[in-house]
């Protein structure tokens, strides 16, 4: 069985918009024409806070419309920040205050809070990671570019190739902070699988890889995006296009469309991606290191003691010792030196030493997890 989702991102912010009023009527109003027409379908709906307020004002038919069907079910509600800014750009005061400013809204203008959020830009960062898990978001889209990108920049991370991009993962971020990770294609890609070939192609993908529990296929919708034509080079007839996506999909025997909060009730979350600490602007990141270098001490001081209790041991579990110790030195003060340094150097200055650091600080660890369960 292949899971299939839809997911519709709503905000009417962007700078490349000529009309908004245009992008309501040409743009929503007839991809939720289609999409009611199908019982079948049900979509998550991600919408801005000043998106929310705006259509509120302006359309409030069409509000009360999404507000009727996000009380039958038919449509999820999701969250993504008040108004939609780079992240990375942002303080960490920032971040939450768009997180929360967005909550907010989708709760005056909704009538419920939301567990999903669609990162602006799909942004990958270790401090949105932080702030959605403390804000009580339960998953989060990552979009499989920004994945892969992510699991490219250091050894400790998974590779691309090692990370099913149809399963969900555990995002961790700064902290403590983790959120469970849901991939999603690229901005409109149902508009590629309208043609049955493609689809064909890509279910094909899907099949052809075994898995202990069934992948979940996201397709998202972006209205403004497709209308966008003369932006985008985006073919206006997007309604059409979707009608004629979701015939093909109903019409394969192995497809059930379902929420992404279903989906996540029948497959554990056993995919695991660090969020780079390099990927981020925010000092704090230190955070993560301070976690595992921490974590690499209490292991190592056990081993140690594990070790000495044996009394004649030989000289090659004491170097191993050393080394272990050497490396977690120069974890712990190599971090710091940035950061005594000059609190506002971003982490992007100097991912070499960022990446020395983390190596040393796991290579640490795995000495000393090695030497406790040899000694013990």
């Amino acid at each position: 069985m292949i899971y299939v989702s839809f997911a519709c991102l709503a905000n009417i912010m962007h700078a490349f918009l000529p009309d908004r009023q245009t992008t309501v009527e040409k743009g929503y109003i007839p991809l939720f024409n289609v999409l009611d027409e199908y019982k079948e379908v049900n979509c998550e709906i991600f919408f801005s806070g000043v998106t929310s307020e705006w259509l509120n004002e302006r359309y409030p038919e069409f509000v009360s419309r999404i507000r009727r069907g996000i009380e039958s079910g038919k449509y999820r509600l999701g969250s993504c920040s008040y108004s939609m800014p780079r992240i990375t750009s942002l303080s960490m005061e920032s971040t939450i205050q768009q997180v929360r400013e967005g909550h907010n809204a989708d709760e005056r203008i909704w009538g419920q809070r939301c567990k999903g959020f669609w990162p602006p830009l799909y942004v990958v960062d270790p401090a949105l990671m932080k702030v959605l898990s403390d804000e009580m978001f339960q998953w989060v889209f990552l979009s499989v570019e920004n994945i892969s990108n992510a699991c490219n920049q250091a050894p400790y991370y998974p590779s691309p190739q090692e990370l099913d991009m149809y399963l969900p993962f555990k995002a961790s971020g700064l902290g403590n902070g983790s959120i469970i990770g849901v991939p999603c294609c690229s901005t409109g890609n149902f508009l590629l699988l309208k043609d049955r070939k493609n689809l064909d192609n890509t279910l094909e993908t899907i099949r052809s890889q075994k898995r202990e529990y069934p992948p979940l296929l996201v397709l998202d919708i972006d209205a403004e995006v497709c209308l966008a034509n003369e932006y985008c080079g985006v073919a206006k007839n997007t309604a059409d296009s979707l009608r004629k996506t979701i015939e093909s999909i109903l019409n394969i025997t192995d497809i059930r469309i379902t929420s992404i909060d279903s989906y996540l009730d029948l497959c554990p979350v056993r995919q695991e991606l660090f969020i780079p600490p390099e990927s981020s602007h925010f000092p704090p990141t230190a955070e993560k290191l301070y976690r595992l270098s921490d974590e690499a001490e209490l292991i190592i001081r056990e081993a140690e003691r594990f070790v000495n209790a044996r009394g004649n041991c030989s000289c090659e579990m004491k170097g191993k010792l050393a080394k272990a110790w050497k490396l977690l030195l120069v974890s712990q003060n190599a971090d710091a030196r940035l950061l005594d340094g000059d609190a506002g150097i971003p982490w992007r200055a100097n991912p070499p030493l960022i990446k020395q650091c983390m190596e040393a600080a796991l290579e640490a660890k795995t000495i000393g997890e090695t030497l406790w369960k040899n000694n013990k």
